[in-house]
C-alpha cells in the first residue's frame, strides 16, 4: 500500500526538467476564484444563496475554505460583487450596465426561460435577443464576444442570480461601527 501511495505521489509531481502546469487561477482575485468554483454547480449556487440570506458567517467561511482554501468575509464578498464593474474597463462597465438593465426588464416581465438561456451564455439566444432588445439595438459593440468577455466571464450572472433571489448587498465594505 505504501508503495502505491508513493507511486501516486510521483505521478503528481513534475519530473525533473518538466515544469508544472500553469495555475488557471493565477492573477485572479480570491473572490473571482470563489465565484468560479460556486458557478460550477447549481447546488452550490443554491447553498450560497441560502447562506447569504441567513447571514451565516460560519457556513460562508466553510464554503470559502472548501472552494478557495481562504477565509473570505461574506460582507466584503458581497460588497466586491456589488461593485464589480468599478474594477473593470470602460467596456466592462458599459456592458454590465446595459445587460443588467436588460435582465432586470426580463425578470420583471417574468421571462425566466429567456433570462436563463442568456445568463447561461447561449450564443443563439443572445444573437436573436440582441436584434430585438431596445437596450442593445443601438450598440454596435454588443456582439456575443463583447457580452461573453465583459459579462459572462466576469461574475455578473452570479450577482444577478443572487439579487433575484433576495440576497442583500451592502452599501459599504465594512460594518458600520
Amino acid at each position: 500500500m505504501e508503495l502505491l501511495e508513493h507511486e501516486a505521489y510521483n505521478l503528481l509531481e513534475p519530473s525533473e526538467g518538466e515544469s508544472p502546469a500553469p495555475d488557471p487561477d493565477a492573477g485572479k482575485h480570491a473572490f473571482e476564484v470563489f465565484c468560479d468554483c460556486i458557478a460550477l454547480d447549481e447546488q452550490l449556487v443554491a447553498y450560497l444563496i441560502d447562506v447569504l440570506k441567513r447571514q451565516d458567517r460560519t457556513a460562508f467561511y466553510k464554503l470559502s475554505q472548501v472552494t478557495t482554501h481562504l477565509d473570505l468575509d461574506p460582507r466584503e464578498f458581497l460588497y466586491w460583487l456589488s461593485h464589480r464593474e468599478d474594477y473593470g474597463s470602460t467596456d466592462e462597465r458599459a456592458c454590465a450596465l446595459i445587460m443588467d438593465a436588460c435582465f432586470t426588464r426580463l425578470y420583471e416581465e417574468q421571462q425566466g426561460e429567456l433570462l436563463g438561456a442568456l445568463l447561461s451564455g447561449d450564443r443563439q439566444t443572445f444573437e436573436l435577443f440582441r436584434t430585438e432588445a431596445p437596450e442593445l439595438r443601438q450598440v454596435p459593440a454588443a456582439t456575443y464576444e463583447w457580452y461573453s468577455r465583459n459579462y459572462l466571464d466576469r461574475d455578473y450572472p452570479l450577482r444577478f442570480i443572487l439579487r433575484c433571489n433576495g440576497v442583500a448587498f451592502p452599501d459599504t465594505p465594512e460594518e458600520e461601527k
